[in-house]
């Protein structure tokens, strides 16, 4: 009898310790109901119009326009791996460049792929330049935090902010693009 619950004792500990720890972990959740993130990278693209249906700064000066795909990240350490996987949409932005340090800035994000196709999300808000000599004189390394305003049936408000380089003179070695980060509120998951 003994025996018995001892080798029912040891039975029972392996299941724990096998199975237990990993039945045990719980992946946290992607998000709270209706809120949804995208991680993309935009890169200027000259077969992309780059005026935006609704630019709304008279005298605006900076348009671009841009392809957005989605990027792949090493799941160990977070590095970008790959800043292009799929072509999820298209961008269309206008800005107001003067000497001040920060750019008005307005941004259609028009998505193509995905939970999103068909869906636009419109941001405004300002970026700032913080260098405009590195990795090379010419070229200025900006972050952009803006209000998204627009987006699609249900949609509640949120916030686009960006990781962006600027390279208005195309000095070699350095595209103008983004790596954006969207947050998007909804009344619908």
């Amino acid at each position: 009898m003994r025996l018995r619950l001892h080798a029912s004792a040891l039975a029972t500990l392996a299941v724990f310790f096998i199975a237990g720890p990993a039945a045990a972990q719980v992946e946290p959740p992607a998000g709270e109901p209706g809120q949804h993130t995208l991680v993309f990278r935009s890169l200027e693209d000259p077969n992309v119009s780059s005026h935006p249906n609704a630019c709304p700064f008279p005298g605006a000066n900076l348009f671009l326009g841009a392809t957005l795909s989605s990027i792949e990240t090493d799941a160990g350490d977070s590095r970008v791996v790959n800043e292009a996987v799929h072509q999820i949409g298209t961008a269309a932005a206008c800005g107001l460049i003067t000497t001040a340090p920060l750019v008005p800035f307005y941004i259609e994000f028009a998505l193509n792929q995905g939970h999103h196709r068909g869906n636009t999300f419109v941001a405004v808000g300002a970026c700032q330049v913080v260098s405009d000599n590195v990795p090379r004189p010419g070229i200025a390394l900006a972050g952009c935090a803006l209000r998204v305003t627009q987006g699609p049936e249900g949609f509640l408000g949120g916030i686009a902010a960006s990781m962006s380089i600027f390279n208005p003179l195309r000095l070699q070695g350095a595209g103008t693009g983004s790596f954006w980060t969207l947050r998007a509120y909804t009344t619908e998951n």
